[in-house]
């Protein structure tokens, strides 16, 4: 939990300070906890109070003694916590870095896949279930269309998928998005089947079919009729965006 204990380090007076988001969470977190906390779940809380701690006095200290002058020096210690962007930057950066280096020399496309609004509080109530199935509907439709020889020919793509819970105002929006490389693995094992620069599937159909394996999956896990039938009606946006080399 956030406690009042925590010292803000951010001074606001002061036009020039950088803020973090640690330090965002230090000052207005007791008052965003007193006005959402009732929305929240307990992994989310619990992850506010690791932010706020992060690098205070409250949550301790590491000593390090200099083998060359025998000083000590008193580090705070870090939070640790995934989400945290002070102490998980560098990791970010080393992610990043290492993704970079496995880029194939082809085309890149980054593709979205989304859900319709009256459908994210039930995802918000059901998180386990259904963020796996984001994945799994983006992955088999992308695939099954892949396949095809009009588009690439081989359902041996490759793909990054990272997860958003937050669109950019904020607002629970929980979306997939995936990095492809414009072309396929032959079955073969040794071939490249390109794509065309600009285009990899037709997203009209990529989004009925995402929608079709979305259901599917919730039927498998028991869902299906907890979830209002209008859903299924609605549109499944996919967007296919050409990015160059990636």
């Amino acid at each position: 939990m956030i406690s009042d204990h925590v010292v803000d380090s951010a001074n606001l007076d002061d036009p020039k300070t950088s803020w973090s988001v640690n330090d965002i969470l230090r000052h207005f977190g007791l008052a965003y906890l007193a006005k959402y906390q009732d929305r929240m779940t307990i992994d989310q809380i619990k992850a506010l109070g690791a932010l706020a701690h992060c690098r205070t006095g409250s949550s301790g200290s590491i000593v390090y003694v200099c083998k060359q002058c025998a000083r000590r020096h008193q580090v705070p210690k870090s939070c640790g916590n995934r989400h945290c962007p002070t102490c998980q930057g560098s990791k970010a950066k080393d992610w990043l870095e290492d993704q970079l280096s496995r880029l194939l020399p082809c085309s890149y496309f980054m593709i979205t896949f989304t859900v319709p609004e009256p459908f994210r509080q039930f995802i918000r109530s059901h998180p386990r279930e259904c963020y796996r199935a984001l994945f799994e509907a983006a992955k088999e439709s992308l695939v099954k269309l892949a396949k095809d020889p009009k588009y690439v020919g081989s359902d041996k793509i490759g793909m990054t998928a990272v997860l958003h819970t937050w669109g950019r105002d904020l607002n629970y929006h929980p979306h997939v998005h995936m990095i492809v490389p414009g072309g396929a693995i032959g079955r073969s094992g040794s071939d490249w089947l390109s794509s065309r620069s600009d285009f990899f599937v037709p997203v009209f159909a990529l989004s009925k079919i995402y929608r079709a394996k979305y259901k599917e999956l919730m039927k498998r896990s028991g869902l299906l009729p907890k979830i209002d039938p209008v859903v299924w009606q609605q549109s499944w946006n996919v967007n296919c965006q050409a990015v160059g080399d990636g």
